[in-house]
C-alpha cells in the first residue's frame, strides 16, 4: 500500500546522520518525536564560557569598576588574609593574659583503719605571678605580627588589583582586536571585488587581485585565533577575580589614554614611605627587638602562690575527713 512506501527523503537524512561517540557532541542530538520528520538537526546551545567572542554579548558591558566590587567580596586570597589577621589577633590576646590558676582538691589515706573517710584537702589554689614584664613583652611582640598580618593584607590586594587589571586589559585588547579585525576584513572583500572588476574591465592584473586575496585570508586567520583566544582569556579575568561564574560579556575601557609622566625621584621616595613591604619590614625589625627583650628577662623567675586548707585534726580522728 502506498501509506507503507517509507519516505526516502527522511530515510536518507536518517542514513547521513553521524552517529554521536562523544558526550559533548552527544548533547547536539535528540531523539525525534514520532511523527516528525528526521531530516533536521536542533539548534545546538553553546557551552558555558566558550560564547561567540566576536558576536553582540546579551548581558551589559562591563568595567573595571564593576570588577573591583566582586574582587573585594569573593576573591580567596583576600579572604585567606584577612583570616590571618584574626589569628594574629587572638595570638595577641592570649600572649598577654595571665596563666590559668588551678584549683584542686587532694584525698589522702583513703580507707586506711584509723579513718576510713581518709584526709581531705581542699581547696588546694595555686596561681602563677609573671614578673619582669615578660606579659606586656610578649603581647607587644604579639601586636607586631598583627601589624605585619595587616600589612600582608594590603600587600595581597594591591597584587589582585594588578592581576584583575592585567586581564582586564587583555581581554578589552582582544575584544577590540577583533573588531578592527572585522572592518578589516569587510573593506578587504570589497577591495576583492573591485580588484576581480577591474581584471574583467581588464584594468587590473590578476597578480592584485592574488594579493588582496592573500591580505583577506590573513585577516581571516587573525580573526579565527582572535575569537578562540577570547574565552580563555576571558576566563583568567574571571579567575582573578575570583568569581568561577562570571558570565561572559564584552568590556568597556579607553586604551587611549595618555601614560602619566612621573619624576622618578618623588616616586621613589614616595614608594620608600608607603610601601607595604618595607613597612612590614620596618614592624618585623621591631618586633625582633621586643622578641629580644623578652628574652632577656626570661631568667626573672616567677612566683608561684600557693593556697591549701589544712584538715581538721578532731575530724580526722573521727574518721570523717574534712577540709
Amino acid at each position: 500500500m502506498c501509506g507503507d512506501t517509507p519516505d526516502p527523503v527522511a530515510a536518507s537524512a536518517a542514513a547521513s546522520r553521524p552517529t554521536p561517540t562523544h558526550a559533548v557532541v552527544q548533547a547536539g542530538y535528540r531523539q525525534t518525536p514520532a511523527g516528525k520528520s528526521g531530516g533536521e538537526l536542533p539548534t545546538p546551545r553553546p557551552l558555558k564560557g566558550t560564547a561567540d567572542a566576536a558576536g553582540p554579548s546579551p548581558l551589559p558591558p562591563l568595567g573595571l569598576p564593576q570588577l573591583t566590587a566582586p574582587t573585594l567580596e569573593r576573591n580567596p586570597r583576600l579572604s585567606q588574609v584577612g583570616w590571618a589577621v584574626e589569628t594574629a589577633r587572638g595570638r595577641a590576646v592570649q600572649a598577654g593574659l595571665y596563666p590559668n590558676p588551678t584549683l584542686s582538691v587532694t584525698g589522702d589515706e583513703l580507707g586506711d583503719h584509723t579513718g576510713p573517710g581518709g584526709i581531705w584537702t581542699a581547696p588546694h589554689f595555686q596561681q602563677e605571678i609573671v614578673t619582669g614584664n615578660k606579659l606586656g613583652l610578649s603581647k607587644a611582640a604579639a601586636l607586631k605580627e598583627v601589624d605585619q598580618a595587616t600589612l600582608r593584607v594590603m600587600t595581597e590586594r594591591y597584587r589582585v588589583f594588578t592581576d584583575v587589571r592585567q586581564s582586564y586589559y587583555e581581554v578589552l585588547i582582544l575584544q577590540r582586536r577583533a573588531d578592527i579585525l572585522g572592518q578589516l576584513i569587510a573593506l578587504a572583500e570589497q577591495s576583492v571585488e573591485n580588484a576581480n572588476k577591474l581584471l574583467k574591465a581588464k584594468e587590473g592584473s590578476e597578480l592584485d587581485v592574488v594579493q588582496l586575496e592573500v591580505d583577506l585570508e590573513r585577516y581571516r586567520a587573525e580573526l579565527d585565533a582572535t575569537t578562540k583566544a577570547l574565552p580563555a582569556a576571558f576566563r583568567r579575568l574571571a579567575a582573578s577575580v575570583g568569581v568561577d561564574d562570571l558570565p561572559y560579556s564584552s568590556l568597556t575601557g579607553d586604551l587611549d589614554l595618555p601614560l602619566p609622566a612621573y619624576d622618578l625621584e618623588r616616586v621613589r621616595a614616595y614608594v620608600l614611605g608607603i610601601h607595604p613591604e618595607l613597612r612590614s619590614a620596618q614592624v618585623g625589625v621591631e618586633r625582633a627587638q621586643l622578641v629580644l627583650k623578652r628574652a632577656t628577662v626570661e631568667p626573672i623567675p616567677n612566683v608561684t602562690c600557693t593556697v591549701r586548707g589544712r584538715p581538721d585534726a578532731a575530724a580526722v580522728a573521727g574518721g570523717n575527713g574534712r577540709g
